[in-house]
């Protein structure tokens, strides 16, 4: 029987977020997108595990970033979010616009089956 073996090269972005995103970090995101994106990555795990508040603008700034990802057949899913962020995420209707999971590994799992599907 020959055997089959199969490399995966997975670009993966990862984001840490702690504290309150406020207005004021817009550029702190947008300077990380922008690197990633330099450098051919467009698959994104983002940890909300620390975050505490996001604002509108915040929000914003990942859906529009949202573009830009998904023309590069990548992923952008959020991660390990309190429950506080989880139900600002409803109220501004990010929950319908990203996948959120509850822990890292689920969130890999994702951008993993996101790369083998290409």
């Amino acid at each position: 029987m020959d055997k089959q073996v199969v490399s995966l090269e997975l670009k993966i972005g990862l984001i840490f977020i702690e504290g309150d995103l406020l207005a004021v970090d817009a550029d702190k995101i947008e300077s990380a997108f922008a690197q990633f994106f330099k450098r051919g990555v467009y698959n994104f795990i983002v940890d909300l595990s620390e975050l505490n508040l996001i604002t509108s603008r915040m929000a914003g700034i990942f859906i529009r970033y949202r573009g830009p990802i998904l023309e590069h057949n990548g992923v952008i899913v959020f991660t390990s979010p309190i429950p506080k962020v989880k139900e600002i995420f409803k109220l501004l209707g990010l929950s319908k616009v990203f996948t959120i999971t509850e822990n890292p590994k689920d969130a890999l799992a994702i951008v993993y089956k996101q790369a083998i599907e290409r």
